[in-house]
C-alpha cells in the first residue's frame, strides 16, 4: 500500500484526543480490526496503532510518545500521511501483564509470538474496566501461554477494545449538534 494522505478533526473523549479515520479510508485498509501503520500527524513521526471503532471504521488515541499534546485540542484539524507497516511496532506492555510475564517465566515465550498476538493479547486483557476481571484475564493468558496457546480465543477483534473511549465496543464519539439558521 502507497501513502495515504487524508484532513481529519481531533474529538475529545474523557479528555483523550481521539483522530476518527474518515470511511473511506478505513474502507481501504486490509482488516476491520488493528491495522499498524507509520507515518505522520501534522508532520510529526508517528506509529499508528489503528484501531477499530466497533462500527467498521477506525481511530487513532493520541499520546504524547511522539506529538506536543499543549498544542492540540478537540476541534482542530490534522493532516495525517500513513502507509501500512510492515513488521508492525511492539504494543506497550502494561506493568501487570509485564510482571505475570516476568514472574511466571513466560517472558521468553511472549517474545517469539508475533507482533500481531501481542497486540490481541494486551487487548484482550485491556477490554475489562473491571479490575477483577482483567486479574482473570492475565489468570487465563498465563494459562493458555503456559500451555503454548499463541493468541487468545474468543472474542471480537473488530471491536473497540480500549475502555477509555468506549464502554460497549464501540467507540463513544460525541453526538455533533447541527444548529438550524433562521
Amino acid at each position: 500500500m502507497t501513502n495515504i494522505k487524508f484532513e481529519g478533526i481531533l474529538y475529545e473523549i474523557n479528555r483523550w484526543l481521539i483522530l476518527k479515520l474518515p470511511r473511506n479510508i478505513s474502507e481501504q485498509l486490509p482488516t476491520r480490526g488493528l491495522v499498524l501503520a507509520t507515518g505522520t500527524l501534522n508532520q510529526a513521526s508517528i506509529n499508528f496503532p489503528f484501531e477499530p471503532d466497533g462500527n467498521g471504521g477506525h481511530f487513532y488515541k493520541l499520546d504524547d510518545t511522539n506529538l506536543d499534546m499543549k498544542t492540540l485540542k478537540a476541534g482542530d484539524h490534522v493532516t495525517v500521511v500513513f502507509s501500512l507497516s510492515k513488521d508492525g511496532f511492539e504494543p506497550p506492555l502494561p506493568k501487570d501483564v509485564e510482571t505475570m510475564l516476568l514472574n511466571e517465566g513466560l517472558m521468553a515465550f511472549w517474545e517469539t509470538l508475533t507482533v500481531k498476538a501481542r497486540w490481541e493479547w494486551i487487548r484482550w486483557i485491556r477490554s475489562t474496566n473491571n479490575p477483577e476481571t482483567r486479574k482473570k484475564r492475565i489468570g487465563v493468558a498465563y494459562s493458555k501461554m503456559n500451555h503454548g496457546s499463541r493468541r487468545p480465543c474468543c472474542f471480537n477483534t473488530n471491536q473497540c477494545t480500549d475502555t477509555s473511549v468506549a464502554k460497549t465496543g464501540v467507540l463513544d464519539l460525541p453526538k455533533i449538534e447541527i444548529s438550524s439558521v433562521l
